[in-house]
């Protein structure tokens, strides 16, 4: 008997798995992704100018009206990734649990796809409104309450209202600080493994995430809003066709998607140098 294959399902099962482990995409505007998807490769956002205050004189003529400069972004496709790999019909014949090794693939495939993605993401730290360096060189436990204050009074000087939602992104490696500070105390392991979320602090959802951008030691975590970074996906998908020359299943998906930092004084990096605690 032929071996069949219901490739919405696995399709739908890749979608699913790569949303659960996704952290820097799921905290980015994705309003823009519906025009890319139907229509092309790129999207024109407008920004409105900044409207000016003048005096006003009873009885006496106004200057000509002031000619906003409206400034405009693009949000482009700029990045291409796929996978493609194959099983053999009399593999899986001989396989206890087919199903099962089967769906471990697409799993690791859709994994593999949101990890690149987080990466890509947190790579905009370079385009951030603002930089602190405060923590480049050395940082403690001692320094967590200062990292939040100076945090939380970031996103204050740019207007962000309190009912605003604001994501503090941080390394395993800064986390470890703040657990040793006793204000973080993961109180449910499996949720934090699936979400990345392992509290709330003055005002902050804080997440940890092994794609923050490093070098040298450094770890640019990254404070901001949802408003900060757009990010689209032209195309995400998955199918299985049979080999042309073999018995087996060729799996193979694609995903094209593009991020950019269109807010940027919503988004924070806060360059941080962990070291020994004294």
């Amino acid at each position: 008997m032929p071996y069949e294959f219901i490739p919405e399902i696995v399709h739908a099962k890749l979608l699913e798995e790569r949303e659960k482990a996704a952290i820097a995409v799921k905290h980015c505007n994705r309003e823009y992704e519906g025009d890319i998807k139907s229509k092309g490769d790129r999207v024109k956002i407008l920004t409105p100018g900044e409207v000016e205050l003048f005096d006003y004189a009873r009885n006496q003529d106004m200057d000509d009206p002031q000619l906003l400069d409206d400034s405009a972004q693009y949000l482009d496709i700029t990045e291409s990734k796929a996978f493609q790999y194959y099983l053999d019909d009399v593999d899986k014949k001989q396989m206890d649990k087919a199903a099962a090794f089967e769906s471990a693939h697409v799993r690791n495939a859709a994994y593999k796809l949101a990890d690149y993605a987080d990466q890509f993401v947190f790579s905009k730290y370079t385009d951030a409104g603002e930089t602190i360096a405060t923590y480049n060189s050395a940082f403690t436990s001692a320094n967590v309450l200062d990292l939040l204050a100076k945090a939380d009074a970031a996103m204050r000087r740019v207007n962000v209202p309190e009912s605003e939602t604001k994501y503090l992104e941080i390394s395993p490696e800064v986390y470890v600080k703040f657990v040793l500070a006793k204000i973080l105390k993961d109180t449910d392991n499996s949720k934090t493994v699936e979400t990345g979320r392992v509290g709330k602090l003055w005002g902050l959802d804080i997440y940890v995430s092994n794609n923050i951008h490093s070098d040298d030691g450094v770890y640019h975590c990254l404070v901001r809003t949802k408003r900060a970074i757009a990010y689209a996906e032209q195309l995400n998908q998955s199918e299985v066709i049979r080999h042309p020359k073999r018995f087996g299943d060729i799996h193979r998906g694609l995903m094209l998607c593009g991020a950019k930092v269109v807010v940027p004084k919503e988004l924070i990096c806060i360059a941080v140098k962990p070291s020994n605690e004294t």
